[in-house]
């Protein structure tokens, strides 16, 4: 069981979030009062919806916890379809085509310049009073919390990683490493992390710096896409080290992989659901996410992967098997940190392009 006092830091860290992206809170608080998430009051059957995320065992846990009894309970089909793509997302939309209709996000998407491409969450049935705070924006509203954390091969290091120093010490860690291909997976902070900068410098983010670092591992890296393929790539040996979500890290270790992860320096983070501009299920996707949500059900995902919940009535109900291995437990908070994500939807192109060339040296 999790107790609240154990996620003061989570707390800090959300409201953090909201002073970043407070221009898109909603105004109406007075209707989030009202809101009902509750699989009652949202019954009417019928209908379909589209929900989009990440796939592999991330999309398999939300099947699990939430979508195949949402189908059963209110009588709608659920047609599933991923990776989550953000190019897609505002094609779709700009071209007026919209077919996603529930779409899981990461932490740099649906604030600032990207609000225009989704509608704003129908708060009258979204438990907004619920959430932890920061995480209930105007177009958006969390889905969980997990962490970006360092797995590493246990058959090679009978010894971890102690931070991302380590990670970057192919002489001290030998040995290939797996990095993300896209820099909005805050491959510039861990790597300035490493040499030596302190959490609260990161921003504005030192490049050129981030690349020396980088640099030290450039003959031994591979590059993941997807969350899938990140755990794949530990689990068949291909990479001994790498940056990985740690929900993924762990069904890996529980199908057997010589697997284990280093939480020390972790990125503490949140990913969303938001509905798509021009979404065609509109109104039953709004009664999707406050199904997932709801003091009801939110807390069911931590049963199928080691995230955590974000409706703060749900943290008592967390599996306690599960709870060891969330990113939540106990004194782990302590030992991670957040990135800013409105400094990152303003620079967010530079950064791209910026690892992208890195990529390509």
């Amino acid at each position: 069981m999790i107790k609240l006092t154990r996620w003061s830091l989570l707390v800090i860290f959300a409201m953090v979030l909201a002073a970043c992206v407070a221009p898109g809170a909603p105004a109406d608080d007075d209707a989030a009062g009202d809101a009902v998430g509750d699989s009652e009051a949202m019954a009417d059957g019928g209908g379909s919806v589209t929900f989009t995320s990440w796939g592999g065992a991330y999309q398999e846990a939300q099947t699990n916890a939430y979508l195949n009894d949402y189908a059963a309970d209110m009588g709608v089909e659920i047609v599933q379809d991923g990776p989550t793509d953000y190019a897609k997302i505002v094609a779709m939309v700009e071209a007026g085509q919209t077919t996603w209709d529930v779409v899981d996000i990461e932490n740099d998407f649906a604030i600032g310049s990207t609000e225009q491409y989704f509608e704003p969450i129908d708060y009258s049935i979204v438990p907004k009073d619920e959430i932890l705070p920061g995480l209930a924006n105007e177009y958006r509203v969390g889905s969980i919390l997990y962490a970006t954390v360092i797995g590493y091969n246990t058959d090679e290091f009978a010894e971890g990683p102690s931070g991302w120093a380590d990670f970057f010490d192919p002489e001290a860690f030998p040995g290939t490493r797996s990095l993300p291909n896209r820099a909005s997976r805050y491959i510039f902070e861990v790597a300035l992390i490493a040499d030596g900068v302190d959490p609260a410098d990161l921003y504005p983010i030192d490049v050129d710096r981030a690349k020396a670092v980088l640099d030290r591992i450039k003959d031994d890296v591979i590059f993941w896409e997807t969350g899938s393929q990140s755990a794949q790539q530990l689990a068949d040996g291909e990479a001994v080290m790498g940056m990985i979500w740690n929900g993924r890290v762990q069904t890996a270790i529980d199908e057997g992989a010589p697997l284990a992860i280093a939480w020390n320096e972790h990125i503490a983070l949140p990913d969303f659901y938001a509905v798509p501009k021009g979404a065609p299920n509109k109104d039953e996707a709004m009664k999707l996410i406050a199904y997932m949500v709801s003091s009801e059900h939110n807390h069911k995902i931590s049963d199928y992967i080691s995230y955590a919940p974000i409706n703060v009535m749900t943290f008592d109900k967390v599996n306690a098997e599960m709870a060891p291995l969330l990113p939540t437990y106990e004194d782990r908070p302590s030992m991670g940190f957040i990135v800013d994500d409105a400094w990152w939807d303003e620079n967010r192109d530079d950064m791209l392009e910026a690892y992208d060339a890195w990529m390509l040296e």
